[in-house]
């Protein structure tokens, strides 16, 4: 009885789901968009889209979103010398965040992203 015991196993299937951006994000539950708020897909704004260099209402997750704002603040030394969790948004920066220096973590904040990151359709 043992050995019938050790033979059996359990499978899971994983459903994935493939952004834009090429990645894929596992989903353990058939037929349902990714329930985990950093998985779920959404459409990007045009202005958001020009600072994560995507194509405007791409799909994409609230991590990646992160990422490339991040990696976009490297890029144009927008981060303060002394205190890099500190940033001054430029140009194209300014319509979603404002002209004030802010916090980086603070940038995937809902007050700002609410009319930039669009839940894309459960259907």
């Amino acid at each position: 009885m043992m050995a019938q015991d050790q033979d059996r196993t359990t499978t899971t299937t994983v459903h994935t789901i493939t952004t834009v951006t090429g990645n894929t994000i596992p989903n353990k539950e058939s037929g349902k968009g990714a329930t985990n708020i950093t998985h779920r897909l959404y459409h990007v704004s045009p202005e958001l889209a020009r600072i994560i260099n995507m194509a405007p209402w791409a799909l994409t997750t609230r991590n990646q979103v992160s990422k490339k704002l991040w990696a976009y603040l490297k890029a144009h030394k927008l981060q303060v010398p002394g205190d890099k969790m500190w940033f001054t948004p430029d140009n194209t920066m300014q319509p979603i965040f404002g002209q004030q220096r802010m916090q980086g973590y603070h940038m995937m904040r809902e007050e700002y992203m609410k009319d930039h990151l669009i839940l894309a359709d459960k259907s």
